[in-house]
């Protein structure tokens, strides 16, 4: 016999509710709705940062993506500037000072609860964060 330790395993209590999850809660038609406005927020901020002429891209896919601080296509991971740039250092802690959390290195991952309205509010947010700081921002990255 071999053991697989860890503190949900063989828990039936936690493999219930997982299941109830992705049976009635995240449903097929809920992926779909959590994805589409993934896309239009990642949509949104790349058009966000070519308006205020900062380097600043938004890749992903779904309702997962990372933010970049360069207008430099990313195709691999090496394409990626360090998780210690200062841009992506002062995004986190401003919008955290704004209201939202944006995880140190760019990723913001979306939920169920998630909506439009909350997306505009952050939008919001940002194109704020982006007024304050693009003369900053665009002069760092020359």
């Amino acid at each position: 016999m071999l053991s697989q330790a860890g503190t949900f395993n063989n828990n039936i209590v936690a493999m219930s509710a997982g299941l109830a999850g992705a049976r009635d809660v995240y449903t097929p038609a809920a992926c779909v709705a959590l994805n589409r406005l993934g896309d239009g927020l990642r949509g949104e901020l790349n058009a966000i940062g070519t308006a205020s002429e900062v380097p600043m891209q938004a890749t992903g896919i779904g309702a997962v993506m990372n933010l970049h601080w360069h207008n430099r296509l990313v195709k691999h991971p090496g394409d990626v500037e360090p998780l210690n740039s200062s841009a992506r250092r002062l995004f986190h802690l401003e919008m955290m000072m704004r209201g939202y959390y944006v995880a140190a290195r760019g990723m913001i991952s979306l939920s169920l609860p998630v909506s439009a309205d909350d997306l505009s509010e952050f939008l919001g947010a940002v194109r704020g964060y982006l007024a304050d700081n693009g003369t900053l921002l665009r002069g760092a990255q020359r």
